[in-house]
């Protein structure tokens, strides 16, 4: 139940930031990219889509780089907290 929630919250959570990326260069999912980065590879594959395979850690990179680095704090933050509830 627990690793619903947080996985329901991380979703969430991240859904509710903007995503700083052009259009056209969007081959994965900002979501997928985040929840990625925090949990681990076995267990994300379990719930996020991945169309496109696993990000490179330059796509990593891109993204983090271009977040608002508050905004970014702040949404796993809030993602925890509601799951553990």
């Amino acid at each position: 139940m627990r690793a619903q929630l947080l996985k329901q919250g991380l979703i969430e959570k991240f859904a509710t930031l903007t995503d700083p990326r052009i259009e056209r260069t969007k081959k994965h999912s900002m979501t997928d990219i985040l929840v990625s980065s925090i949990c681990g590879q076995e267990w994300f594959k379990t719930f996020l889509e991945l169309p496109n395979g696993i990000p490179s850690p330059d796509t990593f990179g891109r993204l983090y780089a271009a977040l608002a680095p508050v905004a970014l704090r702040d949404a796993p933050r809030r993602a925890f907290k509601v799951s553990l509830k």
